[in-house]
């Protein structure tokens, strides 16, 4: 395997890992909030799946709720 063809397979893996963390297309598994449309008052990311707003919500009966569904 030559130069090119691992700087190739390396630019695939980052590729992968930065469309798991895709700003336009996650939301938030509580209220649904994306980045482009987020919380009244303004939220951030605390994992892939949660924004701040919602943080004191995770593992509560709400979010057992909306993940059933």
């Amino acid at each position: 395997m030559d130069a090119i063809e691992k700087y190739e397979q390396r630019l695939k893996v980052y590729q992968d890992q930065w469309n798991i963390f895709d700003e336009d297309t996650r939301s938030c598994r509580i209220c649904g909030c994306t980045w482009n449309n987020a919380c009244p008052g303004g939220c951030y990311w605390i994992t892939n799946d949660l924004c701040s707003q919602c943080i004191e919500y995770a593992g509560s009966d709400i979010d057992k709720v909306e993940n059933e569904s």
